[in-house]
């Protein structure tokens, strides 16, 4: 009996191994099946990447859209075939072998890249600043101090004249570029008169800030940068600071909206510039960044020089590599080295 016991108990410890052995490979089993669906699912869901093609034009000092006396300098991509695409999918890529420094710029949806002074419809002044021994004023826009140096306009009343005002830019535009523009339908930029159907107005200031009167013109030069106030009947004397508000009514017609926020698609045109009176930031090549002017607190990033490295240095009759990069994929959809245009190059 002992020995009948003994057997039975090897047999039934035997009897075990086969069952859990099956039980592990069953296991396993699943698992890689469900691992497998999983990844087949994956690919089965993955968004294909869109097929686009592009026009793109790069320009030195061409002629600027309803300004007579300037130039633009201006990066503009057009979509000429091809799928409706998000603009948040995308990067853009640009490669100037010209440029000090890091050559390369990257340039991301609503990633904030320019910095441009425009002007603005409400500022309050601190008072006058005299740092770098130059005349200027601190004001106050959207809660945040800021210096205008240097920018001076004549005042005319027909009987006496004072040209040491101050012309004063209210506030930073700060935004993403390439924008949504179409060069063809007038700039949308502020910083010039004579965009479709704008209107600008001059507000005239005492030194303690308090409005003495404004005026509303249809036409102004700048390269003359003077201003008749002889309809207002005033002494220019009086006089210690002017304000500039451009009004634009063709914003829904050719809108200004930042690279991220809308969709590109056949047609659709976006563009990066830099108009001639805009104070450009310099290019440091050590930092390979821009940095303001040392003495101007109004200096600028544009947008031809945030979405190209060291603007100063486009070259026409070079080029300049633009890639589009499909960002859910990672795919290039596009890329192309493009002839920059300019002084005899076209």
């Amino acid at each position: 009996m002992v020995w009948l016991g003994s057997e039975n108990k090897k047999r039934s410890e035997r009897a075990v191994s086969p069952v859990i052995g099956v039980m592990l490979m069953l296991i396993v089993t699943v698992l890689l099946a469900a691992a497998v669906s999983s990844f087949t699912g994956g690919l089965k869901t993955q968004k294909a990447a869109p097929s686009a093609k592009f026009d793109v034009k790069i320009v030195v000092k061409g002629s600027s859209e309803g300004m007579s006396n300037g130039w633009v300098t201006y990066m503009q991509l057009k979509e000429i075939s091809g799928d409706t695409i998000p603009s948040k999918d995308l990067e853009i890529i640009t490669y100037n072998p010209d440029a000090v420094g890091n050559k390369y710029v990257t340039i991301t949806p609503n990633n904030n890249n320019t910095w441009v002074y425009e002007n603005a419809t409400a500022a309050s002044w601190y008072g006058e600043v005299t740092e770098y021994g130059t005349l200027g004023v601190r004001f106050v826009y959207n809660n945040t101090i800021y210096n205008q140096y240097n920018k001076s306009i004549e005042l005319v009343n027909g009987t006496n004249s004072k040209a040491t005002t101050l012309y004063v830019y209210c506030g930073p535009q700060i935004g993403t570029s390439p924008y949504l523009n179409d060069m063809s339908e007038g700039s949308f930029t502020p910083g010039f008169f004579g965009a479709p159907n704008a209107t600008l107005k001059f507000y005239l200031y005492n030194k303690t800030g308090s409005e003495i009167s404004s005026l509303t013109v249809t036409s102004y030069n700048f390269t003359e940068n003077s201003l008749n106030v002889s309809s207002l009947g005033i002494n220019v004397s009086n006089v210690s600071y002017v304000r500039e508000v451009i009004t634009y009514h063709n914003e829904i017609y050719n809108p200004k909206v930042s690279f991220g926020n809308y969709a590109i698609s056949p047609g659709v045109t976006l563009t990066a510039d830099w108009w001639y009176n805009y104070v450009q930031s310099s290019w440091n090549g050590t930092s390979s960044s821009y940095e303001k002017v040392p003495y101007l607190d109004h200096s600028s990033i544009t947008g031809f020089c945030a979405c190209i490295a060291d603007g100063w240095n486009v070259t026409p009759g070079h080029y300049i590599t633009v890639k589009i990069v499909y960002t859910p994929t990672h795919t290039v959809i596009w890329e192309k080295k493009v002839l920059v245009r300019g002084e005899g190059v076209w």
